[in-house]
């Protein structure tokens, strides 16, 4: 189960991965960015002193996803490696109508680069 495997991840590590999926008949393509931004910051994924969360925001009434990095995050999960895991792992599921698997390799990946 995903969520077990976050938990473990985070109590072994301390890094966090939250997978928010966001409905909201407020929300739209030109604000969704912003707004997972936000929300990301708000809850504080990872922890204070090290900045070390990940958020995967989904929205699929707007067909939309964003990933978050902290900034202790961002040297070790870049903005390409987010992007190639967006491109080649979570999209292709996605397009099947496979989102639980396409979040749940997406982590699988993010955990094995990010020790």
């Amino acid at each position: 189960m995903l969520e077990n495997k976050l938990r473990a991840y985070d109590e072994k590590t301390s890094n966090q991965i939250a997978i928010i999926s966001i409905n909201s008949d407020k929300l739209t393509e030109d604000n969704f960015d912003q707004f997972s931004i936000d929300l990301s910051n708000y809850w504080g994924v990872g922890t204070a002193e090290k900045n070390n969360g990940i958020a995967i925001c989904l929205s699929p009434g707007l067909r939309m996803i964003r990933i978050n990095t902290g900034i202790g995050t961002k040297h070790i999960l870049t903005d390409e490696i987010c992007q190639q895991v967006l491109d080649s792992i979570i999209m292709p599921e996605f397009r099947e109508g496979n989102y639980y698997k396409g979040i749940n390799r997406a982590v699988d990946e993010f955990i094995r680069l990010w020790r």
